[in-house]
């Protein structure tokens, strides 16, 4: 028996190391967001196979055993703070534990299992593994410089087109590379320093992360391979503000992986007239303020206390190990304070925390659940004897409900991660151009994962992209026009799910708006729909100028020119140097009869577009035809004001003037109310398909062509 308890300790050891290994080096490029997903599931698994590991170590020893390290109460803190940030702030959370929430969640059971289950002994190989990880992370950085690292491999093997340069990194990108190998360089540093030895491994692997630090740093500068982009302090810190304003969502947040909504609805506009205005961004600035939109005061409060306990621990340790680590766990806290999160430093936080209570276990007390014992009374004459007996039923009663627990975990978790692999293949067949590859994978992928927006909007718009094609054969048959239909009703059905499934994601409004767009003329009063999906698109994204561009196009459709009008300078005054606001404005205002202001505002296009472009050379070819038009008007004027009144030349040329120097850009005294447009008394959805349920949880807008 001792024996197994040697085995079960070992291995439970054995999966800590590989979990720090897998953080920083695993990619299976076999899933979308394959490098998110590699890391996130091999956590995810890791710690129910410790979890596993932890029922086999309670059964054998009779009792279930939890250490009572400072640690305990400070994770207890932060998981209630993530869980109900999780669950009380959408009715469907499944975004959020596939995202930080479930990486916050695997953290906490991952201490507590691997701290509990694992030998003592391991603790001390934790440094040594990170710093070999941290230099192989450092040599496969080098080989992508020079052109022949890991993603030459990857797109021989899968036929993705990863760049084959530093810019793509095993452990994400150089950015993430940076901190992992500095977080190695610091524990191997620290280690010197306390020991006040240089030891044979430090002498090699210093040296080694040295130059990846430096390599990295250089990859991320401005101008260079992977320049990092980061929305500004400022901006963090008015999002933040903005979110909190609501009772509940300054205590428990908007959902751990609900930060790029709360951007994009509470960006400050001034943002607009920055380089990063088309981005959006699923990080803060930092970790502190991130979490105090996503998880409120509550998930601040105990991160910030985690950070407090790390430091009493750093002080007080009772041996150099836990020091180490300890001092290791804090410098990594602390620049969390200045940069984003991001999976892999959030793993090896963990493990560092397991290497700490690890090390100081002998000052840690145990909560102890054992067997309960029995005693049975029985009086025969004089005597008294008593017979005890010892159940372990509780203990396996416990531990069996822990084993269910995680084997549902497991099987759920295993459905997301088949999930992720069908739209990895949906995304191969759409490279391919196989439309029928791409329609079945994705279906494969809401069937195995109905819960996440993100592929039921994938799939609307390969049902949207279906159905144009068909519709555009010129030998349609009545079975195509019939499947034209359903394609259509699908495309809705599925968008309408993802609006349901993430009311917030202002991606899933635009394109339930679009599909009805594609409507207009074949289905009633799909403009009206596209309408109104448009305005809550832009009440979840307010200062994005395209969606008020949009909707001024239903309009330019409809012919209301003058609304449409008011929504281009809507556009412009969000971002008033956006030249298709621009450009469609002076096309509203040419329809108008506005040539004077129309050519205006074409002359301003040509100050914000590069010269050399074929778009320079159409709207000058308008600016010309809006000269000469304006020139034969006004003689046309003149010619009749002559006539009729006797007005002199010199008077209209006063008038023109002064009509010329009418700017496109002057703000309009008030916007255009779109809910005095006709609403349409029966949603699309629900007239194509009576079921709008769904079936059963950092993307940038790029400049549109100059086009009305």
């Amino acid at each position: 028996m001792n024996n197994l308890s040697s085995i079960l300790k070992n291995a439970a050891g054995y999966l800590l190391l590989a979990s720090i290994v897998a953080a920083v080096l695993l990619i299976l490029p076999i899933s979308d967001n394959l490098v998110f997903n590699s890391k996130y599931f091999a956590f995810i698994f890791i710690t129910l196979l410790l979890g596993m590991v932890f029922v086999a170590h309670s059964l054998k020893k009779g009792a279930v055993e939890i250490i009572l390290s400072p640690f305990t109460t400070a994770l207890t803190v932060f998981g209630v703070a993530i869980l109900a940030s999780t669950f009380f702030t959408n009715n469907y959370p499944v975004e959020s534990l596939l995202g930080f929430g479930g990486i916050y969640l695997a953290m906490i059971l991952y201490v507590l299992f691997s701290s509990t289950a694992t030998e003592q002994s391991f603790a001390k190989k934790i440094i040594p593994t990170l710093a070999i990880s941290g230099s192989v992370l450092t040599i496969l950085g080098a080989a992508q410089a020079m052109g022949f690292g890991p993603a030459n491999l990857i797109n021989q093997m899968t036929g993705l087109s990863i760049p084959e340069t530093i810019a793509f990194s095993l452990a994400s990108s150089p950015f993430v590379a940076l901190q992992v190998i500095g977080l190695a360089l610091a524990a191997v540093v620290i280690e010197v320093l306390m020991t006040k030895k240089i030891s044979q491994f430090a002498a090699i692997t210093f040296p080694i992360l040295l130059i990846g630090a430096v390599l990295h740093v250089w990859a991320i500068l401005p101008g260079k391979p992977s320049s990092i982009v980061l929305p500004s302090l400022e901006a963090t810190w008015s999002v933040a503000l903005d979110t909190i304003r609501t009772p509940r969502a300054a205590l428990i947040g908007m959902g751990p992986d609900s930060y790029i909504n709360m951007y994009t609805k509470f960006k400050p506009v001034w943002v607009n007239g920055t380089k990063t205005w088309a981005l959006s961004f699923s990080q803060g600035t930092n970790l502190p303020l991130t979490l105090l939109a996503t998880t409120g005061f509550f998930g601040l409060i105990s991160w910030l206390f985690l950070v407090y306990v790390t430091y009493t621990l750093m002080k007080r340790s009772h041996t150099q190990e836990g020091k180490i680590l300890a001092t290791t766990l804090f410098a990594s806290f602390v620049v969390q304070f200045f940069i984003p999160a991001n999976v892999v430093v959030l793993i090896l936080q963990a493990v560092l925390i397991v290497g700490i209570i690890l090390s100081e276990r002998s000052r840690f007390g145990v909560l102890k659940f054992q067997a309960l014992a029995m005693s049975i009374e029985k009086t025969i004459g004089d005597a008294l004897p008593v017979s005890h007996r010892q159940t372990a039923l509780p203990v396996m009663i416990t531990s069996g409900a822990l084993l269910i627990g995680i084997v549902i975990l497991g099987y759920l978790s295993g459905r997301a991660y088949a999930a992720s692999i069908a739209s990895f293949a949906s995304n191969k067949a759409l490279a391919e151009n196989d439309a029928v590859g791409v329609y079945d994978q994705q279906q494969k992928a809401i069937q195995l994962n109905p819960w996440l927006d993100v592929y039921h909007r994938q799939y609307a718009n390969t049902n949207l992209l279906i159905a144009t094609s068909l519709a555009q054969k010129t030998d349609a048959t009545d079975a195509d026009k019939e499947q034209v239909s359903q394609l259509l009703q699908q495309a809705v059905r599925e968008a309408q799910s993802a609006t349901q499934l993430d009311q917030y994601d202002v991606q899933n409004w635009a394109v339930l708006a679009q599909i009805y767009q594609n409507m207009v003329g074949a289905v009633d009063q799909a403009d009206q729909f596209a309408i109104q999906a448009y305005v809550q698109a832009i009440q979840n994204d307010p200062t994005n100028p395209n969606l008020r561009i949009s909707v001024g196009g239903i309009f330019l459709g409809q012919k209301k020119y003058q609304d449409a009008l008011s929504l281009f300078n809507q556009a412009i005054q969000i971002k008033p140097d956006y030249p298709n606001a621009y450009y469609n404005a002076g096309f509203a205002l040419k329809e108008l009869g506005g040539l004077a202001e129309a050519k205006q505002a074409y002359e301003k296009v040509l100050t914000l577009i590069d010269s050399n472009s074929e778009d320079y050379t159409t709207v000058s070819k308008e600016v010309q035809d809006l000269t000469a038009a304006i020139e034969k008007q006004v003689e046309a004027t003149k010619s009749a004001q002559l006539n009729s009144q006797g007005t002199t030349p010199s008077s209209l040329i006063e008038q023109s003037a002064q009509s010329e120097n009418k700017r496109i850009n002057t703000p309009v005294e008030q916007d255009v109310d779109l809910s005095s447009q006709p609403k349409a008394t029966t949603p699309l959805g629900e007239e194509l398909n009576p079921s709008t349920q769904p079936t059963a949880a950092p993307e940038a807008t790029t400049n549109p062509e100059v086009a009305p």
